[in-house]
């Protein structure tokens, strides 16, 4: 089994991107401050500050002191990531990806899982002739997406609040999950509803107030195949030990682990966490190192 692990440098790193690539970390702040000033942009100077220095902190910060904001601004965020898309001739890495994929008769026998809350890279399976099978398993033939951190079109299903409801941090909504056309999340969130898609709040811990089961369910499931794969390729994603439920699974598997990204990060990781496994550090930059990908993917493990 192969998994690919897709974090925010990868979509910034993966091509041509409508209307732009999507923001690193570092750079969603002034893009949602500038999108939504009477909101984003209404924070005070200090609060401003601590999301400009790290996301997270600023995120915690406003859990902590005015968390019944929380919802509208994840609408708006929602909205946010929901833009980003591919036309038909994009040069996009994600969809150079699932044509190998399918080349080579991988398709079956991979599963791709991101953290990232927008949806590129279905769009290019689905531009690549591959159906859509969120948290499929292996042997399907679609295209299985585990966005382990839920995403931008990810609606509860058979419960609503109506706009004007407000609820704070630790309320939670259970149900399942509809996965609607991202072209389908402003009319959705700008609609008469209080509740915003199941994303994870970038924030420690990755905390979760929709279909907060779901989640954590598949993301369990996936932390099970993680730990029985042959090859696991990580893009674009920190390898931070305290994100737990990413990086143990990880750190616990036997597979060989190709890594995309900072490389004293993840020399510094592995030399803790994978002594005496397989770790290949392939290059900084995605689009460097893409036919170097191709290449393992063929290899037996």
């Amino acid at each position: 089994m192969i998994i690919f692990l897709f974090g925010a440098g990868a979509s910034f790193g993966s091509g041509q991107v409508d209307p732009c690539p999507p923001p690193l970390g570092y750079n969603l702040y002034p893009a949602l401050k500038r999108l939504y000033p009477t909101t984003w942009g209404s924070f005070n100077s200090d609060l401003q500050s601590k999301f400009v220095d790290n996301f997270e902190n600023g995120m915690a910060d406003l859990i902590s002191y005015n968390s019944h904001t929380v919802a509208p601004l994840m609408q708006q965020m929602a909205i946010f990531f929901s833009r980003f898309g591919l036309a038909k001739s994009s040069n996009n890495l994600y969809r150079k990806l699932f044509n190998t994929l399918k080349i080579e008769n991988l398709i079956t026998n991979t599963i791709i899982s991101t953290i990232n809350y927008e949806c590129i890279c279905e769009i290019a399976a689905t531009i690549e002739g591959l159906n859509i099978e969120y948290f499929g398993d292996i042997g399907s033939n679609n295209a299985k997406i585990w966005k382990i951190h839920g995403s931008c079109n990810f609606k509860l299903q058979g419960l609503n609040a109506t706009r004007g409801v407000s609820f704070s941090h630790g309320v939670s909504f259970g149900g399942g999950l509809e996965f609607i056309n991202p072209s389908e999340v402003a009319k959705t969130y700008k609609g008469n509803t209080a509740l915003y898609p199941s994303m994870c709040l970038y924030a420690k811990d990755k905390p979760l107030a929709i279909a907060p089961n779901v989640i954590k369910h598949y993301q369990n499931e996936w932390s099970d195949k993680v730990k029985i794969a042959d090859k696991i390729f990580v893009i674009g994603v920190r390898p931070l030990a305290e994100d737990k439920h990413i990086w143990q699974p990880i750190a616990d598997s036997t597979a060989i682990l190709y890594f995309i990204g900072n490389k004293v990060e993840f020399d510094d990781w592995t030399s803790i966490n994978r002594i005496k496994n397989n770790n290949i550090y392939l290059g900084k930059y995605w689009s460097d190192h893409e036919l170097e990908i191709y290449s393992e993917l063929k290899t037996k493990p």
